[in-house]
């Protein structure tokens, strides 16, 4: 009996070290790492400033109005200062542009603003957008 005892405490014994610690919690601590889906339309932040680095994306939503757009003149530098701030915050980090640089930027500007008029893009018809032919 004794033997018949011990040999089922053993069993039982052996039993729970085999199969006892096959199952064991989860590890609240480990890190999941899971498949990151990519957008569909990627998006891409523009790396130079406003004027040297317009976007031409029709989808492009613009930039908010809280953000101030500045061309400051440097005498000391002889340089024109473009910033990009949200309050007294840079929004982007200053660029610069030679005086030669700015005025081919102002004249290619003046020149897109006198062909859009031409074309009369952007002006409004008080009976709607386009004009009606008579």
């Amino acid at each position: 009996m004794k033997g018949i005892l011990l040999l089922t405490v053993v069993a039982v014994t052996i039993t729970f070290i085999v199969f006892g610690n096959s199952h064991q919690p989860p590890n609240p601590y480990e890190i999941k790492i899971g498949k990151v889906e990519q957008d569909t339309i990627p998006q891409k932040d523009r790396t130079g400033d406003f004027i040297n680095d317009p976007s031409s994306n029709p989808f492009d939503l613009k930039d908010p109005s809280i953000i101030t757009k500045e061309v400051e003149y440097d005498p000391a530098t002889n340089r024109y200062i473009i910033t990009e701030r949200i309050g007294d915050d840079y929004y982007r980090a200053p660029t610069y542009m030679t005086f030669e640089e700015y005025l081919k930027y102002k004249a290619k500007q003046q020149e897109q603003s006198y062909f859009n008029r031409l074309a009369g893009v952007g002006k409004r018809i008080s009976q709607g957008w386009a004009q009606t032919i008579h």
